[in-house]
């Protein structure tokens, strides 16, 4: 779709049929297995912080600055998402 404008006047014709082919494909996929697969994978990620969160901590451990020390490494406040989230 082109660049959002709050001032616009007029609607772009291309934009109409940007969001018209994409509601249609969405339609077409609704109730598929290629649906159904694509929640599936969607839902299977991780998307906690704890891998980013340790990748800085090493990062910032890297400068040596005096007193740094690692953090404590155990149990997450909260579960993986694909354990906290129930599946279609």
């Amino acid at each position: 779709m082109g660049s959002f404008n709050v001032e616009c006047d007029a609607v772009d014709p291309a934009d109409v049929i940007a969001v018209a082919t994409s509601v249609k494909r969405a339609l077409a996929t609704y109730g598929t297995q290629a649906l159904t697969e694509m929640v599936q994978n969607c839902m299977a990620q991780d998307l906690s912080w704890k891998g980013p969160a340790k990748k800085w901590e090493e990062v910032l451990l890297s400068l040596g600055a005096p007193g740094s020390e690692p953090g404590i490494d155990g149990e997450e406040i909260a579960p993986l998402s694909k354990e906290n989230v129930a599946t279609p």
